[in-house]
């Protein structure tokens, strides 16, 4: 049902801000009015069968036939696309100062539009690095000069010479993005990129600066380039408040799975690397959006400073950003985080206890807490082989039976992860652990078995 699933996308502000829309639109005792209210004071249970027509008749509107109430769905459907775009306009500064432009200039009133164009104009040169500037600059000036605004016959010259220009680059800025995720979807779809290349144009000596920034990213991603990947982490070290927020998380993504895939080499100080990223984007809140953060990213960074050994810093991060975790899964990623923490300060038995409170609501998160789970046990009872055995027989098991409802990847890595830590309870040699981590592309928690052989990064 349509209006359902519009409406369980709403957080606390949608619900506040949707209202006060609705009120604006329509009558106070309108259908409209009365449904919206029924649904916010009902809106933490099931919508599909909370809205369910013939339900509906029953509890509000006994008088209406079934067709009556599914109109009054598709009526409401349309007030939620118009809040939405209205909605979006609010957090869209320049496209918000495009449409003023145009209608006053519609209106004649030229001279409030000439100042809004200055306006804008000023600062968009003063805004951070994004491809967007390029583009927000050309729509400005090309939606000023073609109204009938008279300003244009003293500059005309200056401004179509300005448009040619900012259209120029803002393509070549474009293009460079486009060739660099061209790229980045053919890896992950494991196409050969070579196949396909001599069918794309593509500028590599562009001085743009954006294009420049891309041009090192295709690099980094295409070729594991090393020296781009350094010069790389220089812009982001001393330029990441000066890039906008976009561009900004592209470079660290990109070198996030570089040193990622160098530490899979064998290379652990790159998890390092990782580390030092992680603090330079989380101290600065840059992986904070829409005032949350990802489960699995907060995850992911409390997992690495656990194994790092860095639980300070991990517990500070913990307590500055556990607020921006989404509120239905806050209680369990805040235990599980614990438990990683307790674990990397060598602490098994109360991480083990800790993990007790941990209920997860999705797969993922049941397959992290087995996991951890399974190298406590480890820790704590090394030398009862048969107790480890059947641990280890039971996490397979699950890993298993819920293959269909993990990726191919995690399936793989947690699969991997049971052989080498089975190797470790045989006290297989070292030399052979090593040769199996080597082979093996995909593997949950490779630094800790590496650092548990004695062969892991020193801080």
């Amino acid at each position: 049902m349509r209006i359902a699933q519009y409406l369980e996308s709403f957080d606390t502000r949608d619900w506040r801000s949707f209202r006060t829309f609705i009120d604006q639109r329509t009558q106070k005792h309108s259908d409209i009015a009365i449904l919206t209210q029924y649904i916010h004071e009902n809106r933490l249970k099931n919508l599909k069968d909370l809205l369910n027509p013939d339900r509906i008749r029953k509890n509000l509107f006994t008088s209406k036939s079934r067709k009556n109430i599914m109109n009054l769905y598709s009526n409401c459907v349309s007030l939620i696309k118009e809040y939405l775009i209205l909605d979006q306009l609010e957090n869209e500064n320049y496209e918000r100062q495009i449409l003023l432009i145009k209608a006053l200039n519609r209106r004649k009133l030229y001279k409030e539009a000439d100042r809004l164009v200055d306006k804008s104009r000023q600062q968009l040169t003063t805004e951070k690095i994004s491809w967007w500037n390029g583009l927000y600059q050309q729509r400005v000036i090309h939606e000023h000069y073609f109204s009938d605004n008279p300003s244009k016959n003293e500059s005309s010259y200056a401004e179509l010479q300005f448009l040619i220009n900012s259209t120029e680059r803002y393509h070549e800025q474009m293009r460079a993005l486009y060739h660099f995720e061209t790229h980045n979807s053919l890896k992950l779809n494991k196409i050969s990129y070579l196949k396909i290349a001599d069918s794309y144009e593509h500028d590599a000596d562009s001085k743009n600066e954006i294009s420049i920034i891309l041009n090192k990213l295709f690099k980094v991603r295409i070729e594991n380039n090393h020296q781009e990947a350094l010069e790389l982490r220089n812009i982001l070290n001393k330029k990441h408040k000066e890039l906008s927020d976009d561009l900004r998380l592209l470079i660290y993504l990109v070198l996030r799975m570089f040193y990622a895939r160098e530490a899979n080499r064998g290379k652990l100080e790159m998890a390092i690397d990782i580390f030092e990223l992680h603090k330079l984007m989380t101290e600065n809140k840059y992986l904070i959006s829409n005032k949350q953060i990802s489960e699995f990213q907060f995850l992911a960074i409390v997992e690495l400073c656990s194994f790092l050994g860095e639980t300070e810093w991990g517990h500070h991060f913990v307590s500055e950003h556990h607020v921006y975790l989404p509120f239905k899964q806050k209680r369990e990623i805040l235990e599980l985080s614990n438990s990683y923490l307790l674990f990397g300060e060598g602490n098994f038995q109360e991480s083990l206890d800790n993990l007790q409170k941990v209920y997860p609501k999705t797969i993922r998160v049941r397959a992290m807490t087995n996991r951890l789970e399974l190298l406590n046990f480890y820790k704590i009872n090394k030398d009862d082989q048969l107790f480890l055995y059947t641990k280890i027989k039971n996490f397979k098991l699950y890993n298993y039976r819920n293959k269909k409802h993990i990726s191919k990847k995690a399936y793989l890595g947690s699969t991997n992860f049971a052989r080498i830590l089975k190797l470790l309870i045989d006290n297989a040699d070292t030399k052979i652990i090593k040769e199996r981590i080597d082979e093996m592309d995909v593997l949950f928690y490779r630094l800790f078995f590496y650092k548990e052989m004695k062969m892991g990064p020193s801080k």
